[in-house]
């Protein structure tokens, strides 16, 4: 139809809905991808290209969530064992990452605080992630 009337509107910008549609679609098929092989954060980069108005939104939405739960889960274990060791610096980077993927936990909340003081405690400065 596009072909016999380039000048129509609703061909065109269908045209374009449909274009940006398979674009969506690869990256949703991107992300799949780096979720089956446990690249979390390029899963959630991809997934991240998908704007919410798209037809694959909720579908992006979901694996995104479900790629942040898998780097939170990731990040809790390395407090865990970081922060259990002494290894301050680590433990300090893995709070602030469980941190921004769960923004109100507060029980990582105190535990980055406590590295940040035997940090401080050890003359190394670094900023409360807020």
């Amino acid at each position: 139809m596009l072909r016999d009337d380039p000048i129509h509107v609703r061909a065109r910008e269908g045209r374009q809905r449909a274009a940006e549609n398979q674009k969506h679609k690869l990256s949703l098929d991107a992300a799949r991808r780096a979720f089956s092989e446990k690249l979390y954060r390029k899963a959630l980069t991809h997934a991240r290209e998908i704007p919410s108005n798209s037809h694959y939104a909720e579908q992006s939405a979901t694996l995104a969530s479900d790629a942040r739960g898998q780097l939170a889960r990731i990040a809790a274990k390395t407090v865990e064992t970081q922060c259990s060791a002494g290894a301050w610096e680590k433990c300090y980077a893995a709070t602030v990452e469980h941190l921004r993927l769960v923004p109100e936990s507060s029980a990582y909340s105190a535990q980055m605080t406590r590295a940040a003081g035997e940090l401080k405690k050890a003359g190394i400065e670094v900023e409360v992630f807020t």
